[in-house]
Order: structure tokens, then C-alpha cells, then sequence
């Protein structure tokens, strides 16, 4: 590339190659578009986007609509050895870029009934550094390029079986972009995932085990939109797990949602005017969140009080335990042992205060980003 090993900057676009478009696919992206940061000191990932570019026709139904455009990905696999980071439908990844980019979020252009776009082109972003997140904790999420693809990088991309209502034809082209940046000074990050989980039950347990940045009971339908999660099916909600008065009303869920947004966008799926919600902002991520503000659950009780919505599932944001391998190749070791050792001599927790480990709460070290100081 001729860039060389730069400083840290607004970050350099990895390309992966394209891939065909078809329905039912399972697309095994070659992450080798990653190798060319491996030179760099602490080469982290901002943001991944998953493109589609090509053209799509509607039927005579009706439009095709750009708020269904995320379905074409009917499911986005990252993990490594020792770590799922992301395992979601695109419906459900397109709820977290509208609660992470607030009215930065958009979608394609609707295509017109019984008409073609040639140069359609749909991105779906899923963001590691996050635009609420003050300065000096962008970086608190980011994953670490070196540590991914030492532990077995893998994305998969599936396509749905069939395509969403009135999308008569989709043709064109998969490709990934990672949004790299230089952070040079080596350090494990928190690690973030997102998962999804079914919502069949009215009342259930969700294996969290994590510090929630933000959980969403949402839907994925291969039929247009998502499901109405009206006030009138869904107006009382309690969780043991989060302490809230009894028969707690999604209004006020709502609202603490609004209060953590810079701006709402008119295809906010929270906020419709509408009112056919698409998504209930369980937990919602504030303004300036802090790891130490997230709340800590091993499972989230939900009770809906009512029949679960079709399709139902719950997205959750959350921050996990680091696997030792991952924060010792992210810090650059080879040897998890010697890291170990290294981190409770010498480490930092990078708290606000950089406060050594050996101080610091043991049950957390692990979640929060952690640096090695350069011995003497």
C-alpha cells in the first residue's frame, strides 16, 4: 500500500474481494484483505460494513423497500478461536447501527414497483468504536487485528432462502470493508460482541455473561419490516435481572433511549411515528457509557407479559471476558504464560486512571482494556 506504519489517524479501508449474490449461500470471506496491517504496531478494527452493490427489481406487489435491504444478509458470523464477536441476522445488525449512529444511520433508496436500480447499493456498519463514546474511550472496544487473525479469523456470510416481500430480484456483488487503525500503543481491548437469542417465551432467562452495552427485543422476518411491537400488544414489561418496578412500560424504555441519542432519525426503528415499533430498547447505551456504568448480568430475566412477537429475538451488546490468547497477541505476546505474569507485575487497567492491575478488581481486569508498561 505504501502507507507505512502510520500513527494514530481516521484509519485505512481493508477491501475483501467480492463475491456473487445468491440466495442460500453460505460466503466464506477470505480475510486475508487483513494481512496488510499486520506490519503495524496495534492495528484495530473501527468498523466493519458488509456491502452489497449490483441491482435490484420489485415485483408488482408493491416497492422494494430500502428498510428491508439488511436481510440479504440473513446472517453475519465473526469469531475466532476462543470467541464469538458477532452472530446476528441483518435486520437485527441494522437495530444496532440505528442505535449506535442515531440520524447518521440510512438506508438505500426504496426501488420502485415493477422497476429496476442498476447501480443499487446497500451498506450495513457494525461499529466497534462508537460516536457516543467520548475521546478518550473510542478505542475502549476496538478489536486487535494481530490477536484475531493469530486465533483463526473467520466471517460468514449467509443468504436468506428467499428474498423480502415485493424484492423480485436481487443481483450484485458481497463485499466486506474493515476500517483499520493504528493505535500504536499495544493493548487488549474490551471484547465486544453481538449476539442474538430467540425470543419464543413470554418469560425467559438469556445467557448474557457479559457487561451490556445495550440489549433490544427486535425481530427477523423475510417478510417486509419487522414485527409491531406495539403499545397495545406490549405495555408491561418486568426483569428481575435489571430491578425495575413491576409492569415497567416500554414508553419509559423509550425514552431513557431518546435521552441517550444525539439525533433520531425518521427510520428509527425504536421511535417510528408510526408507532409500528420495530424494536423496544431493553438497555439502552447512554451518552458517554462507561464500561464501570454497564450492568453486569450472567442472564437477563425478561418477562413481556405477553405472547412473544413472531420472529422475536433479543440483540445483545455486550462485553465478555477476554480469551487469555486474544489479550496476549493483542499485547504482543506469543506466550500467554509470560503475558500473565507480565500483565500482574506490570500491567495498567485502562480505567480513566490507569490503575495498576494488581489493584484492581480481579473479576473485571478481564473486561476492561488492559496495558503492559515497558519494564523499569
Amino acid at each position: 500500500m505504501g502507507i507505512g506504519n502510520l500513527a494514530e489517524n481516521d484509519g485505512v479501508d481493508g477491501r475483501s474481494r467480492g463475491y456473487a449474490f445468491g440466495l442460500n449461500q453460505n460466503i466464506n470471506v477470505d480475510t486475508n484483505f487483513l494481512d496488510q496491517f499486520m506490519g503495524w504496531d496495534a492495528p484495530e478494527i473501527a468498523y466493519l460494513l458488509f456491502v452489497f452493490s449490483g441491482s435490484v427489481t420489485a415485483g408488482a406487489g408493491g416497492q422494494a423497500l430500502g428498510r428491508d435491504f439488511a436481510k440479504l444478509f440473513d446472517n453475519i458470523d465473526v469469531r475466532m478461536s476462543g470467541g464469538q464477536v458477532i452472530n446476528a441476522g441483518g435486520a437485527v445488525l441494522r437495530v444496532n447501527e440505528i442505535h449506535e449512529y442515531g440520524d447518521k444511520q440510512t438506508d438505500p433508496a426504496d426501488v420502485a414497483t415493477s422497476g429496476t436500480n442498476a447501480s443499487y447499493e446497500g451498506i450495513l456498519a457494525v461499529p466497534f468504536e462508537f460516536p457516543k463514546a467520548p475521546n478518550e474511550y473510542k478505542r475502549d472496544c476496538r478489536p486487535s487485528v494481530k490477536a484475531m487473525k493469530a486465533l483463526g479469523l473467520q466471517i460468514t456470510i449467509r443468504t436468506p432462502a428467499a428474498l423480502p416481500t415485493n424484492w423480485s430480484t436481487a443481483t450484485g456483488t458481497v463485499e466486506v470493508y474493515a476500517r483499520v487503525k493504528e493505535a500504536r500503543q499495544r493493548q487488549a481491548n474490551s471484547f465486544l460482541t453481538l449476539l442474538e437469542y430467540q425470543v419464543t417465551q413470554i418469560e425467559d432467562f438469556y445467557p448474557v455473561s457479559g457487561s451490556m452495552r445495550h440489549a433490544t427485543l427486535t425481530s427477523r422476518l423475510t417478510t417486509t419490516g419487522y414485527t409491531s411491537l406495539t403499545a397495545a400488544t406490549y405495555s408491561a414489561f418486568d426483569s428481575r435481572s435489571l430491578g425495575w418496578e413491576a409492569g415497567l412500560h416500554p414508553r419509559i424504555l423509550r425514552q431513557y433511549y431518546r435521552q441517550g441519542q444525539v439525533a433520531i432519525a425518521s427510520n428509527d426503528e425504536y421511535l417510528l411515528a408510526s408507532g409500528a415499533f420495530g424494536a423496544i430498547p431493553i438497555i439502552a447505551a447512554q451518552k458517554d457509557q462507561r464500561i464501570g456504568q454497564m450492568p453486569m448480568l450472567d442472564r437477563l430475566h425478561l418477562d413481556l407479559n405477553a405472547a412473544a412477537p413472531s420472529g422475536g429475538v433479543l440483540l445483545a451488546s455486550a462485553i465478555k471476558d477476554r480469551p487469555p490468547a486474544y489479550s496476549a497477541y493483542a499485547c504482543g505476546y506469543q506466550d500467554v504464560n509470560q503475558f500473565a505474569a507480565d500483565l500482574l507485575a506490570r500491567g495498567q487497567v485502562r480505567d480513566g486512571s490507569d490503575t495498576p492491575v494488581a489493584e484492581f478488581d480481579p473479576f473485571l481486569v478481564t473486561r476492561f482494556p488492559v496495558r503492559i508498561k515497558a519494564a523499569g
